[in-house]
């Protein structure tokens, strides 16, 4: 049976890693998720800078293919066109 708060804990974990190893603000993508789950904002010496990151996170490795040490995504083409023509650069993120 598949794990029904499997999305949650991936956005989760991936908040946790901006926070605590970046130190970095998260802010998840709540309201009509079109392909961005959420935006994370650099922080440098302990100031915003106005920075910001998309964040796609995927959890279930099925979108995924282990290629050596790599992993290759197999998802969309639709989704592929949207993340290149956002405003901000999006990171495609496993977990």
């Amino acid at each position: 049976m598949p794990d029904p708060l499997i999305d949650r804990r991936g956005v989760n974990a991936v908040e946790a890693i901006f926070l605590n190893e970046f130190g970095w603000i998260f802010r998840e993508q709540t309201v009509s998720d079109v392909g961005i789950d959420a935006q994370a904002e650099v922080v440098e010496f302990g100031k915003a800078t106005g920075k910001l990151i998309a964040l796609q996170i995927k959890t279930e490795s099925s979108y995924f293919r282990k290629h050596g040490s790599d992993y290759i995504y197999y998802g969309e083409q639709r989704h592929l066109d949207y993340w290149l023509g956002h405003s901000l650069p999006v990171f495609l993120i496993l977990h």
